[in-house]
């Protein structure tokens, strides 16, 4: 099969959208697949493996919207030879919306992932100037680029009716997003052994995002008042502009930099550590498609703290922790969790990566885009 994906920035630091990308251009090498990606990432580009990586840098005028003037020119020559399916990734940005236009006057099929952009909270509240920018757009260009696809991919139930309400005449399928469970293990022995833990660790990994819950997260592990032997560290690259000195302002102000630490961004065999060293690893997102950190340390075989809005089915039932991410209720799981003992919390974790290769592993997920792909070429 001969296969174009399609994204605006494929960077390390753009989180869980190109990573998922990237798992993508993995399996489909494999499998001895003849394919491509149309990007604008200019530095920090995630490694394609074998795959073809086109950039297209944007311009100084262009780049809010990620637009090139060497997107149409760089995606007709990808198409040049023949393509059986264009994968788009995200609907808000000028190459989705430059490739739908080509493939679709070339009679090419697309299929289309959202990842979560038009899930709930993400189009923006009421009347801010997001959300009437984002509606605008919506209405102006996504509804097209949309709507030229023969499918749309929906991550979770919560996402498949969001894009039913948006988009009632289209064809949605769900797909979960997974996890390679034997790269995982590979990446972890890498790592080596971890020296005994001194500390209990609650990990927040993941864009300093306001829509992420890394706020509320932290006003209530300090209303919390765990024990003196947990702490929590919060890591990652600045998304949201100033959450990262009003996290460290909050800290200073309630006199908890001995117990919070504030980092940059982790990735690759930093990542792996601190998640095999976390005690328990706490995503309160407001909204989420699964997220793939969750995933993460749920292989890792680490209780994971989430909320209803990440998508995950009977996450409870499977050893993790679900709890609306207000700063009472995280407060008071919070409590709870450090009731438990260690051997509970070993178990949950077990039990946890145990459902998550079942049901979100590689092997559980593969065959399901194989069966869509081929449905759309027929």
């Amino acid at each position: 099969m001969r296969l174009i994906h399609v994204t605006e920035d494929f960077v390390r630091s753009g989180g869980g959208l190109p990573a998922v990308v990237a798992s993508h251009l993995a399996w489909q090498k494999r499998l001895g697949w003849d394919v491509s990606l149309l990007h604008t990432g200019i530095s920090d580009v995630l490694d394609g493996g074998s795959c073809a990586l086109v950039s297209c840098p944007p311009s100084m005028v262009g780049n809010p919207w990620r637009w090139s003037p060497e997107l149409s020119r760089s995606f007709r020559a990808l198409l040049m030879g023949g393509v059986d399916l264009v994968h788009l990734h995200g609907i808000w940005m000028a190459p989705q919306a430059v490739a739908s236009r080509i493939s679709h006057q070339a009679g090419c099929p697309s299929v289309i992932s959202f990842h979560g952009q038009l899930l709930g909270g993400a189009l923006g509240r009421g009347l801010s100037v997001q959300a009437v920018k984002k509606r605008f757009y919506l209405n102006l260009v996504g509804k097209k680029v949309a709507l030229r696809a023969q499918v749309l991919h929906a991550i979770t139930k919560q996402e498949a009716e969001s894009l039913r309400n948006l988009f009632p005449q289209g064809r949605i399928e769900i797909i979960p997003n997974f996890i390679d469970v034997a790269d995982v293990e590979l990446q972890l022995q890498s790592c080596g052994a971890q020296p005994p833990a001194s500390k209990k660790e609650i990990l927040y990994l993941g864009r300093l995002d306001a829509r992420k819950g890394v706020m509320n997260l932290l006003m209530a592990f300090i209303d919390a008042a765990l024990p003196k032997d947990w702490m929590l560290h919060i890591v990652g690259p600045d998304d949201t502009p100033g959450l990262r000195s009003e996290l460290e302002d909050v800290i200073r102000r309630h006199g908890a930099g001995d117990r919070v630490k504030v980092s940059g961004p982790a990735y690759g065999e930093n990542k792996w550590r601190l998640l095999k060293g976390a005690t328990l690893v706490c995503l309160p997102s407001f909204h989420e498609v699964i997220g793939m950190v969750n995933l993460e340390a749920a292989i890792c075989a680490k209780p994971v703290l989430t909320t209803p809005h990440a998508g995950l089915e009977r996450w409870e039932e499977a050893g993790g922790f679900l709890v609306e991410p207000s700063i009472g209720q995280l407060s008071q799981k919070l409590q709870r969790i450090a009731q438990m003992d260690d051997s509970e919390l070993d178990s949950r974790g077990a039990s946890l990566r145990s459902w998550v290769i079942d049901h979100y592993g590689f092997d559980a997920v593969q065959p399901q885009w194989i069966e869509l792909y081929g449905d759309i070429r027929r």
